[in-house]
């Protein structure tokens, strides 16, 4: 995924939209972090490790929702809205996720079939329709529909930031936001309504970011943010602060991070200060093995487990040492990812992506020759951001 910087105060429209769409290196590397953490969630399940990793699934997840609504606003939100920007963003979110997804799938499916319900990742017929339907909620993959759904969602947010009538409607626009969030454990967990007020966080984030200026927001502040957030999740994870919800209720604890706004609030603060250029962010997520596991971060979400898992099944009737297994797994997942994304995530984007944007530019000519316009299109354009 694609990320962004800038510099300095919005001068104009033209100035802000050229201005987002810089790129912002540690938030590539803080992709991999949330890689890394839900990696580190599944080593115990694998017997790998002993020692159970609270929460590390759940902050890498929500660390990808908030990342996936920050960019979402800050590459697309800024820029005018016509048909043609609709079509190549939705060309190239779908390109990032869709064949790396269905292909992971597929290749559970087939190694299903294959090795039986020992695999890892265990598929039947039914439970692949659904997946390849994006209705499944199974194993790392639950997390893919919401992401699409939002996407789609996203379009609808967009066009009415381009609308001149957004203000108008702002009212309407705040309690329909705010009963979705106060509704939202009503909506099954799997879809984009359950977790939009971590998605909306994202974006929330880019509009204030774009609104104050980068350069305005206190390098130490931001600092003080950064170091702060990672040290409280590295205090949750090696246990140190109680997860227990029968013994505190500050929102972190097990089964309630999803749930909580003031959490999505406490990640979009993380994400809002790793915009920001510091020496810890630089020294932590900006550098190149951080942004290389951050480029790689999809494929790793996707493939870590079923690779883990058979690294461990070869290695064990080998007695092969504990910690031997543990390098060896986690290489082979890096190892893999390298040659997914590459051999697999890259090409396919430019296939889809090309197919989906040849596919919208048919579709408008057929409305050109039929004279046909567009009027959501045309009334979106002709208006000014809020």
């Amino acid at each position: 995924m694609d990320t962004g910087t800038g510099s300095g105060r919005p001068v104009g429209r033209a100035a802000s939209s050229a201005r987002v769409r810089g790129h912002i290196a540690p938030l590539d590397g803080l992709r991999g972090f949330a890689a890394l953490l839900v990696v580190l969630a599944h080593l115990p399940q694998l017997g790998l490790i002993d020692t159970k990793l609270p929460q590390a699934g759940t902050f890498g997840v929500m660390i990808f929702f908030v990342l996936s609504g920050f960019l979402m606003g800050h590459l697309y939100l800024f820029k005018p809205f016509d048909a043609a920007s609709a079509f190549h963003y939705i060309a190239a979110r779908l390109s990032r996720v869709v064949p790396a997804y269905y292909l992971a799938i597929i290749g559970c499916y087939l190694l299903s079939r294959y090795i039986g319900q020992d695999f890892v990742y265990y598929l039947d017929t039914s439970g692949f329709v659904e997946h390849m339907l994006f209705l499944g909620s199974d194993y790392v993959f639950w997390s893919i529909p919401p992401e699409i759904e939002f996407y789609f969602v996203f379009i609808g947010i967009w066009f009415l930031f381009a609308s001149r009538n957004v203000v108008r409607i702002a009212p309407l626009l705040a309690i329909v936001t705010a009963l979705l969030i106060v509704a939202h454990p009503a909506f099954p967990g799997g879809t984009v309504l359950n977790k939009l007020h971590i998605f909306l966080v994202g974006v929330a984030v880019a509009v204030l970011r774009n609104a104050i200026g980068v350069s305005r927001i206190s390098k130490f502040a931001a600092f003080c943010t950064q170091s702060t957030g990672i040290g409280l999740i590295a205090l949750v994870l090696a246990g140190v602060v109680p997860v227990d919800k029968t013994a505190t209720a500050f929102g972190w604890e097990l089964g309630r991070v999803y749930g909580s706004l003031p959490m999505a609030l406490a990640f979009g603060a993380i994400v809002l200060a790793f915009t920001v250029e510091t020496r810890f962010a630089d020294a932590v997520f900006g550098n190149r093995f951080a942004r290389a596991l951050g480029a790689y971060s999809f494929s790793i979400y996707l493939l870590h487990v079923p690779v883990m898992a058979g690294v461990r099944n070869l290695l064990v009737p080998l007695d092969t040492p504990h910690a031997v297994q543990i390098v060896a797994a986690l290489a082979a997942t890096v190892v893999v990812s390298f040659a997914s994304f590459h051999c697999i995530e890259r090409p396919s984007q430019k296939i889809v992506r090309r197919i989906i944007v040849s596919t919208g530019r048919a579709g408008r000519n057929v409305l050109r020759r039929l004279n046909i316009a567009p009027v959501w299109m045309t009334a979106a354009r002709s208006g000014t951001a809020a």
